[in-house]
């Protein structure tokens, strides 16, 4: 899988750095955008609020009792 690949290389970079720290997630980008992925920084706005879905009637599927 594609994202096995990716945390594969990841590892790879912290164990050839052992000196480097990760504090923020600023730090996890860089170390990201070193092994050649893309990164794409996402913002507050990018995040959604799904509560009102889980606020309103439920839409269960009927099922027949008989």
């Amino acid at each position: 899988m594609e994202a096995d690949h990716i945390h594969a290389l990841i590892e790879r970079v912290i164990k050839k750095q052992p000196t480097m720290k990760i504090c923020t997630p600023w730090d996890w980008q860089q170390l990201i955008r070193s092994t050649g992925a893309t990164v794409f920084e996402m913002l507050l706005d990018d995040f959604r609020n799904f509560e009102a879905l889980y606020s309103g009637t439920s839409h269960s599927k009927e099922t027949d009792s008989r």
